[in-house]
């Protein structure tokens, strides 16, 4: 349809967004402890997104190598 607002965010590009704002956390001003704080939450986040796409890149590749194999009857 359209690229609008609401149009669903790929798993690739909210892994680059959550690194990007990992890379100016320090430069936000934060207070030290929130800093803490939230790498931890951002690291968690993109350990579990990165899991996500590779289980989602697993997948494709199991479907297209059952779609190389020939068919026998």
């Amino acid at each position: 349809m359209g690229a609008g607002i609401l149009h669903p965010m790929t798993k690739d590009v909210l892994l680059i967004l959550l690194g990007g704002f990992t890379a100016f956390l320090p430069f936000l001003g934060f207070p030290n402890s929130w800093d803490t704080i939230i790498f931890v939450i951002l690291g968690m986040s993109v350990v579990f997104v990165g899991i996500a796409v590779h289980r989602s890149s697993r997948l494709r590749a199991e479907d297209r190598s059952r779609m190389q194999q020939p068919y026998v009857q």
